[in-house]
């Protein structure tokens, strides 16, 4: 399993939300720490579950959340293009080949 980066004591998860079936992240029940399916799982990235629900204009509610499955090591994460498409609608112009890259590429 893959211990969460902040707390190296809680198992990260794959969840979504009871209430947006769509909305899907990945979440440590020991701190509370979360991050996007876009984003690496490290103590560089994430945010808190009360932050990201806020964010999504939510009250925070541990009773909308939903396990789908438990992390084991490496995290298939989708494509940076992909991700950058769907949230934007911005063809990307250029490519690479460092993930590192692509994930700053979205931040942008």
């Amino acid at each position: 399993m893959k211990f969460c980066p902040f707390c190296q004591q809680g198992a990260v998860w794959r969840v979504q939300l009871k209430t947006m079936r769509k909305h899907r992240f990945f979440m440590c029940f020991e701190c509370d720490s979360v991050w996007l399916e876009s984003q690496l799982i490290s103590d560089k990235a994430g945010t808190t579950f009360d932050k990201h629900m806020q964010s999504l204009g939510r009250t925070p509610n541990w009773e909308d959340i939903k396990k789908i499955e438990m992390i084991e090591k490496n995290i298939p994460h989708i494509s940076a293009d992909k991700v950058l498409i769907r949230n934007t609608g911005i063809q990307p112009t250029t490519r690479s080949t460092s993930s590192r890259t692509k994930v700053a590429m979205i931040k942008v």
